[in-house]
């Protein structure tokens, strides 16, 4: 649990985050409403977003693989539902920090089904945007979990480009610059303090960068952005470091979400 000083909004902008947000129609209309370089909160030291959560990737496979930090998987959707009927061996290659409820299984060229879990947890309430993608479409996906690491990230291709990532960066980033074409990510500067359960933490803003546009968010945030002449809506998930920590993994989570 973390506690935070926070700002006080106005009522409309408050009622757009809590109705719209990336879970709101895919995404969609937030990423078409907040569209522009304004932000939703203002950039003052001590104002941070309380719509803050936590992610998660992992990946099973139905076969025995020989496990690697990185796995990058072409072939078609068998179901992008969740059944525990249909996920053999599920979280035998990359282990999930949290629960998940969104999987997207995919058949390879050699009859091997991988699945893919992925989580956008705020509270209880699952937040994940779903990926869009129709049962026999061809796509090709990439996961990446730096070994040592609780990072974990994932990248969906279809064949116009990036179509869906999530970075579960706890611990640590997952995913690298020109993993979702022209983006890049970093971090920025500290927008807040607070306290969590591993001791004091701060709040940091996540910028990111293409050739056509820039955008530096806070936790919590959905705007829109053009990536390779692509209209993407980008929403952070939770951007916290410790600065004084009593935990063994202390370095926090840095976590969005990025689709098409």
């Amino acid at each position: 649990m973390r506690t935070f000083e926070i700002a006080t909004f106005g009522t409309l902008i408050i009622s757009l985050a809590a109705t719209t947000g990336c879970t709101f129609v895919g995404g969609a209309l937030v990423g078409n409403g907040l569209w522009g370089d304004q932000q939703i909160f203002p950039g003052e030291p001590g104002v941070v977003s309380s719509m803050n959560g936590t992610s998660a990737v992992c990946l099973g496979a139905d076969t025995d693989v020989e496990p690697t930090d990185e796995y990058f998987i072409r072939g078609r959707v068998v179901s992008s539902d969740w059944s525990e009927d249909q996920v053999p061996g599920f979280d035998n290659l990359v282990g999930c920090q949290n629960d998940v409820q969104q999987t997207l299984v995919i058949e390879d060229g050699d009859g091997v089904e991988w699945t893919i879990g992925y989580a956008w947890i705020e509270g209880d309430w699952d937040s994940t945007p779903t990926v869009w993608a129709d049962r026999g479409q061809q796509v090709e996906v990439l996961v990446r979990n730096p070994e040592g690491s609780s990072a974990a990230g994932m990248v969906v291709y279809d064949g116009e480009g990036a179509l869906y990532a999530l970075e579960s960066g706890i611990g640590g980033p997952a995913l690298q610059n020109g993993d979702i074409g022209g983006l890049d990510v970093e971090d920025g500067d500290v927008v807040g303090n607070g306290s969590g359960d591993c001791g004091e933490t701060e709040s940091i803003s996540v910028i990111f960068e293409s050739d056509q546009d820039r955008l530096v968010m806070y936790a919590g945030e959905d705007r829109g952005m053009e990536v390779d002449d692509d209209y993407l809506t980008v929403c952070t998930i939770e951007s916290v470091r410790y600065v004084e920590g009593d935990c063994e993994d202390d370095a926090g989570e840095t976590s969005w979400v990025v689709f098409r």
